[in-house]
């Protein structure tokens, strides 16, 4: 495209050119001539008393084109209408291509900007499937803890020993794939027949852990809770009219330095004089895994 639109570019300017010699031609070659010449009257212009002596070499040349014009007049309109009709053809050939080359730099420009659309929604979606991935990989590796028992000496055999010894040692297991330093936790009971939607915790049952408890992967980790039941209390669980739970969540933190509250709940099943505590799912509020934002209370739950 490029090569034709030079070569109609060099017509234009060859036609020119030719034109502008032609009439440098014209107006110079009389300046080489003797500057007046002497016209040969005809025998009609002798008869007629015409002047036919000297004159300026230019009027001549003038004298002799029009005759010429007057004389091949429409050969010469005919010529000079081929040669405009050549020239405007050429010009129009020259627009036309560069009208094509415009065009077709305008189809590259739009080409261009869908190009860069299309990369940057690539790299878009490329950041947010590198989000996901990054998200992936720190779930796969931050430290998760799962409850795996509570349990005592005397269950299941004789509830109400271990009812009124009130030792409870609740066990969990890091189940993450990195170690988790422990914070603090918060281990609470209730006697009820029906627990309320949203747990409510203690202010008084936190307990902040030592300095430097690591739980590597894969490793348990055991805590305590003590209970202390009246005697209608210890009726009404015998007797199954009420349910003994033993709830709260265990605090720690990651090796990103987030800080995680996990909830747990189990509640005491008894029957014929034996029983054991089994994790209530059915109460999801209980059971979770949150990050802990500074503004929340510091149990991650509603305080009393």
């Amino acid at each position: 495209m490029l090569a034709r639109l030079v070569t109609g570019r060099r017509v234009v300017i060859a036609t020119s050119t030719i034109g502008v010699v032609i009439i440098a031609i014209s107006l110079i070659w009389p300046g080489f001539l003797p500057s007046y010449r002497n016209i040969p009257c005809t025998n009609e212009q002798e008869a007629a008393g015409d002047y036919c002596g000297t004159h300026h070499i230019i009027f001549i040349a003038l004298w002799l084109g029009i005759g010429v014009l007057d004389r091949y007049g429409n050969v010469v309109s005919a010529i000079s209408t081929v040669a405009i009709a050549v020239f405007t053809y050429t010009l129009w050939k020259s627009t036309h291509r560069l009208y094509i080359a415009g065009e077709k730099q305008r189809r590259i420009a739009i080409e261009s900007v869908k190009a860069a659309q299309n990369t940057a929604r690539a790299s878009v979606l490329s950041a947010e499937a590198a989000k996901v991935s990054a998200d992936i990989a720190y779930a796969a590796q931050r430290p998760r803890f799962i409850l795996m028992e509570i349990k005592s000496h005397r269950l299941p055999d004789n509830v109400k020993a271990a009812l009124i010894e009130g030792q409870f040692e609740i066990e969990f297991r890091n189940e993450g794939g990195s170690a988790a330093e422990i914070i603090g936790e918060n281990i609470t009971y209730s006697v009820v027949t029906d627990l309320p939607i949203t747990p409510r915790y203690p202010l008084s049952a936190f307990f902040e852990k030592r300095i430097g408890e690591i739980i590597k992967s894969s490793y348990p980790y055991k805590t305590f809770a003590a209970i202390y039941l009246k005697q209608d209390e210890l009726d009404d669980i015998i007797n199954n009219r009420k349910t003994l739970f033993i709830y709260g969540y265990l605090q720690y933190r990651d090796f990103l330095d987030n800080i995680w509250n996990k909830g747990f709940i189990a509640g005491l099943s008894t029957g014929m004089g034996r029983g054991d505590f089994i994790i209530k799912g059915t109460l999801p509020l209980y059971t979770y895994t949150k990050l802990f934002r500074p503004s929340q209370p510091r149990e991650g739950g509603n305080a009393d």
